[in-house]
């Protein structure tokens, strides 16, 4: 859930234009300090789960490591953009 709020406030600061009447560089860091400690957050869960119960953190690797093999696999696949 940490790693999706992360993805999601990553997108928010490129895509958004700032908010009518806002400040724009102190919005952004607002949202990029959000991000820091979501992230923090996340890797202090995943090392208090490996400690106490590392099958469940091999658990949470798997995900992870198919997106990664699957996301090779597809880039080979998909036909390459001429230029």
């Amino acid at each position: 859930m940490a790693a999706y709020v992360c993805l999601v406030a990553d997108a928010a600061t490129r895509n958004r234009a700032p908010a009518p009447g806002a400040n724009a560089p102190q919005q952004e860091l607002t949202v990029l300090g959000t991000m820091l400690a979501t992230s923090i957050v996340l890797v202090l869960s995943a090392i208090d789960t490996a400690r106490n119960a590392p099958e469940t953190f091999a658990a949470m690797l798997v995900p992870v490591a198919l997106a990664v093999v699957l996301d090779a696999v597809l880039e080979r696949l998909r036909p390459q953009a001429r230029v």
